[in-house]
């Protein structure tokens, strides 16, 4: 119903999991710039920006592909 598609891939592989190791480095470099007390709530701006940004080599945004 939601188009969700779920794909394994080895938890150490590291060719398999470039762009989710990029995106959490990413988020904790975002994280870093945000004041101790709103971080909880901006987290959720940090997130969905990310995901809806579109990506240069695709020009669509992650949350299309699945």
């Amino acid at each position: 119903m939601n188009a969700i598609v779920h794909h394994l891939t080895p938890p150490y592989h590291s060719s398999s999991n470039g762009l989710t190791d990029r995106m959490v480095q990413t988020v904790k470099h975002l994280l870093a710039k945000l004041p101790d007390k709103d971080w909880e709530v901006e987290l959720n701006n940090v997130l969905l920006t990310l995901h809806t940004t579109p990506r240069v080599a695709t020009g669509a945004p992650p949350s299309v592909f699945s």
